[in-house]
């Protein structure tokens, strides 16, 4: 798999304007599903508009120069086809590569997330023979915080992020907590706490993880 992700290049960030209603693939009659977007709600439910990506059906199948975004709040991965929007669930494809700011990103839907108890879209930071790092990123809808005061009750989206490690398959997550730190890495615990403590290191900063991550790996 990691031979295939190298070999996936993508050069284009396409900037594209969407219509309000949103079509989705149903999986199952293969029809097109038109679902209303989301009103009266501030802000927005993707991180990023339209760009290039790989969709990647399997190990071996994959559909390249597809311009998609993921949709951060119902957790699936939306592509444009013949002028038309839809997506595939994180049940439906094994993963997707998209041009985040420059950079090839690889999100895997090969987990099922412990809050969710399903699977989603997550983001590999790390990755190596014993341990690799995710990031579930996020929307939410919650009361709009800057909503005036009297106002009708008004909803906004609202990020969340959390970060997991997997080892044997088995998907963790992770805090600042040395109980729980513990629970994560085992008999690595005390690497951790002295990579932590002698580069000083925050364990909520995600670069800072990705070295953690990576320094265990490369001792293995």
């Amino acid at each position: 798999m990691k031979k295939i992700l190298l070999g996936l290049l993508l050069c284009l960030v396409g900037n594209l304007s969407f219509a309000q209603l949103r079509v989705y693939n149903d999986m199952a009659s293969g029809a097109p599903v038109m679902k209303d977007a989301f009103t009266g709600i501030n802000g927005d439910h993707f991180f990023h508009d339209f760009a290039e990506g790989i969709i990647i059906h399997s190990k071996k199948d994959s559909a390249q120069n597809m311009q998609v975004r993921l949709n951060a709040h119902d957790h699936r991965l939306e592509y444009l086809k013949q002028g038309e929007v839809f997506s595939y669930g994180a049940k439906d494809i094994r993963g997707f590569i998209v041009n985040e700011n420059g950079r090839n990103t690889y999100y895997t839907s090969e987990y099922v997330i412990p809050h969710l108890k399903d699977k989603a879209f997550t983001k590999v930071l790390a990755e190596g023979d014993e341990y690799k790092l995710l990031e579930f990123k996020h929307k939410v809808i919650v009361d709009d915080p800057n909503a005036t005061y009297g106002a009708a009750a008004k909803k906004a989206f609202s990020d969340r992020v959390s970060h997991f490690i997997v080892k044997d398959d088995e998907v963790k997550q992770l805090s600042n907590r040395n109980k729980q730190l513990k629970e994560v890495f085992g008999d690595d615990y005390d690497k951790v706490k002295e990579i932590q403590k002698n580069s000083g290191l925050n364990l909520k900063d995600p670069d800072h993880l990705r070295v953690v991550v990576n320094f265990l790996n490369e001792e293995k």
